[in-house]
């Protein structure tokens, strides 16, 4: 039976994002979270001693009009069952969704944990694991545009929710159970956002 996870957050919370609310249908606004058994605070109960989460994370982008792309990630915990969640953005390129995956994935972890972060992008597992302070202490500056409220996103969980984090390259395609699953959820969604622009007609082709 699948349960929707939605991490407890305080009001204003940068990490969140926007805002969402539960509810009884599977999917919310373009996103999917799903959980098969374990509430998060009984997770956080069993974790103790900041055994690593393993969150795999992939974005995707259709060579498309209208640019359909998607994100996904798989959170593996210490104890219980993992959790996955994917969405959907038109206008979008395939390095924005990465940025998004991540974001959203330290987004559903709890609080004071530590966790490795798995993508294929090596340019982004660099630029996190080595520049994030630097960006931070410059107020994301040079951050590239298209990525930066992602990086603001990550920067925000790590620290209002005292995570641990460390940051892995995977090779894409290489037979890593979690790296594939991530990718084909990435994929789930920008199948999604291709027929939304499909259905909706070439009136709706502007970035969202």
């Amino acid at each position: 039976m699948d349960a929707r996870f939605v991490p407890r957050r305080p009001k204003g919370h940068r990490c969140a994002g926007r805002r969402t609310r539960a509810a009884s249908s599977a999917s919310f606004g373009g996103e999917r979270r799903r959980s098969t058994e374990q509430p998060a605070r009984r997770i956080v109960r069993e974790v103790s001693g900041r055994k690593e989460y393993l969150c795999y994370t992939d974005g995707s982008c259709k060579a498309a009009d209208g640019a359909p792309g998607g994100w996904g990630f798989r959170i593996e915990p210490p104890v219980g069952p993992p959790l996955e969640g994917y969405g959907k953005a038109i206008g979008t390129l395939a390095k924005v969704m990465e940025y998004r995956a991540v974001a959203e994935a330290l987004a559903a972890l709890p609080e004071r944990v530590a966790a490795i972060v798995f993508s294929d992008n090596l340019s982004l597992i660099e630029n996190l694991s080595k520049k994030l302070a630097i960006w931070q202490a410059r107020d994301f500056a040079n951050v590239d545009p298209l990525v930066v409220d992602s990086v603001r996103r990550i920067d925000a969980c790590i620290a209002e929710k005292q995570l641990a984090v460390r940051w892995q390259w995977v090779r894409s395609h290489n037979g890593n159970a979690g790296n594939e699953r991530a990718d084909a959820l990435a994929a789930q969604g920008a199948r999604e956002a291709k027929a939304e622009l499909a259905s909706s007609g070439p009136g709706r082709r502007a970035a969202r």
